[in-house]
């Protein structure tokens, strides 16, 4: 039975989760906003400070040295080593080392492993290359 002024109750059920939805994604988006500001020490706004400076390869942190042989990657223009470690996707931020990756080749690498770096050849761990030199 419905009175005057009232909602029926699935009406009212459906009210009070829509309610609790907005809560909850107004709380988790304000817990996300301070997150992102805070521990940076810089003024609001700053563009340059809300994003890290990407690490070179000659950083102050050492680099990793792997040896391996040099094979051709499945899509074209990729390289990969493969070594004890496993199989490493090479990138060549300086064009000159590259001719010293032949593939076939036996080489030892010195450079940078980044898991997380985005590439086309759909295999391997990016290894960013510093230095190449042949066995």
């Amino acid at each position: 039975m419905i009175f005057a002024g009232t909602e029926p109750p699935g009406q009212c059920v459906q009210r009070r989760m829509s309610l609790r939805r907005c809560a909850v994604l107004l709380a988790a988006s304000a817990a996300l906003a301070v997150s992102g500001c805070a521990g940076n020490g810089s003024s609001p706004g700053s563009a340059a400070a809300s994003s890290p400076a990407p690490a070179s390869p000659s950083a102050s942190v050492p680099g990793e040295t792997l040896s391996g042989t040099v094979a051709a990657g499945v899509e074209s223009g990729c390289l990969i080593l493969e070594s004890a470690g496993g199989h490493h996707v090479l990138i060549f931020e300086d064009p000159g080392l590259r001719t010293e990756a032949a593939v076939g080749s036996s080489i030892t690498v010195t450079g940078q492993s980044r898991p997380g770096q985005m590439t086309t050849c759909q295999q391997g761990v990016p290894f960013v290359v510093t230095a190449v030199r042949a066995n």
